[in-house]
């Protein structure tokens, strides 16, 4: 059994893989540019970094929709909304967003995110979310957890541990401040990073 899930995962990975690297290709050729240059090159343009990432300078980037406080637009980086960038436009703030939705799930410093291609128009942005849109990224994602749910149950019964333990470690991983940090490493994605990883993705690794 843990052969079989073994082999489901690598697969999913796999997939997950090969599908982002095609929406990689097919959004470069659209002509993005770094993120720095593109403020920079509209004059009133704006932005300003929390402060958080002064003690904590990597974080894994998941992104929620551009809040707007007071007029200032705001663009929250990670799963735990410690980490954002305010914009003073939400045009910028949008192609920005757009850009950055490519490296979701990647991890980055500042000086990273600021270098990751961007659309450096509203036009070029359409064509970046419609190019998102069909990669159906919940999909595949949902492939990969659905196995791994199937092992930690196996591995929880091989521990000696009941259904409602299991389930209670796993809303541990979910809900806890600390442990929700914690990201798996995928083959081919550490964690769910763009590029293979040597020797996560060999076979042997999978076969029990």
């Amino acid at each position: 059994m843990l052969r079989e899930i073994g082999e489901r995962v690598l697969d999913a990975c796999e997939k997950r893989y090969d599908e982002t690297t095609r929406l990689a290709t097919e959004a470069s050729a659209l002509g993005l540019k770094p993120l720095k240059e593109v403020v920079r090159a509209i004059a009133d343009a704006k932005l300003i970094r929390s402060e958080s990432f002064v003690d904590e300078p990597v974080i894994t980037i998941e992104l929620d929709d551009i809040e707007d406080v007071g007029g200032a637009f705001v663009l929250s980086l990670n799963a735990e909304n410690t980490h954002t960038v305010t914009f003073n436009r939400e045009d910028v703030a949008r192609l920005v967003a757009s850009g950055l939705a490519l490296r979701e799930g990647t991890e980055a410093t500042w000086s990273m995110l600021l270098q990751v291609p961007i659309p450096v128009s509203s036009t070029m942005a359409d064509e970046l979310d419609a190019l998102h849109r069909s990669f159906d990224r919940e999909r595949v994602d949902s492939e990969i957890a659905s196995e791994i749910e199937r092992l930690d149950f196996v591995v929880g019964r091989a521990l000696g541990l009941t259904s409602s333990d299991v389930w209670f470690v796993r809303r541990e991983m979910e809900k806890d401040p600390f442990l929700a940090r914690v990201r798996p490493r995928y083959p081919f994605f550490v964690p769910r990073q763009q590029g293979r990883r040597k020797k996560l993705e060999r076979k042997d690794r999978y076969s029990g």
